[in-house]
């Protein structure tokens, strides 16, 4: 049964505001101490290099404890997230990113730490698919095959980040909303849609979500979970308006 402590987030990019800028106050608060060691895991950038990864996490978190993953040799790296206090997962290519994962052996090592040894695990976009069952309701294209879709299974439900119900006038290609709906049909699994500027905070068997803090012209900002239904086990749609900058905190099986 996944349990721990999880930050996951949509996006960690808003218009005007610095990298991290609007979720920086919750993941100060998520990890308490900036002498926290955090391990950052860089996999999901293809056109981006790791190295310059890195820097930008660390000025955006404003802190100097930070060691990426790519930077120990291969044979280290269980043992560099057997140290670390706290594992972050940068966005990207989601496929990219689980290929890595399991090429290096890391899934249990990471899932362990987590569940078993309670560090806090923070992952955005990207990192927030490979937190899931498996990487099937990512947006990203499948550039590079994983061994399957497995993921982390640190969460009980798919997430969808950058989540939107915008679509292109005349275009003739599938809505964010009907793909999803394919998936749950597929998966009978709930799902929950993030629109950029959202998260996700799990504190063991309870979960809640949270957001920017946007300006009054642009809320409401409505988070939307595919449910199963009791009695049909189709799915329902739960638009979830994000009023507050915190929501109430939900039991984490809530939704199955």
């Amino acid at each position: 049964m996944p349990t721990g402590r999880l930050l996951l987030l949509s996006n960690v990019t808003r218009p005007s505001k610095s990298y991290f800028g609007w979720c920086k106050p919750m993941i100060d608060d998520f990890i308490g101490s900036s002498e926290s060691k955090i391990l950052f895991i860089p996999f999901a950038a293809v056109d981006r290099d790791w190295d310059e990864y890195k820097t930008m996490v660390e000025i955006g978190l404003g802190r100097s404890k930070i060691q990426s993953i790519h930077e120990v040799r291969i044979e280290d790296m269980v043992k560099a997230i057997n140290e670390a206090q706290v594992i972050c997962i940068g966005g990207g290519n989601t496929f990219s990113l689980l290929y890595y994962l399991q090429k290096h052996d890391l899934i249990e090592p990471i899932r362990k730490r987590v569940t078993q040894d309670g560090i806090p695990y923070i992952g955005w976009s990207a990192g927030s698919n490979v937190a899931c069952p498996d990487i099937g309701t990512t947006n990203d294209m499948p550039i590079i095959w994983p061994s399957n879709d497995k993921a982390l299974d640190l969460f009980p439900y798919n997430i969808n980040p950058h989540f939107t119900e915008k679509n292109i006038p005349n275009h003739g290609g599938e809505s964010r909303v009907k793909r999803l709906n394919q998936a749950f049909i597929m998966k009978k699994r709930s799902i929950i849609a993030l629109p950029e500027g959202t998260g996700i905070r799990v504190e063991g068997d309870k979960f809640q979500f949270f957001r920017a803090d946007f300006p009054p012209e642009d809320l409401p900002i409505i988070v939307k979970v595919w449910s199963k239904t009791i009695i049909t086990e189709r799915y329902e749609i739960v638009d979830i308006p994000m009023v507050k900058l915190l929501s109430d905190w939900i039991e984490l099986f809530f939704y199955s």
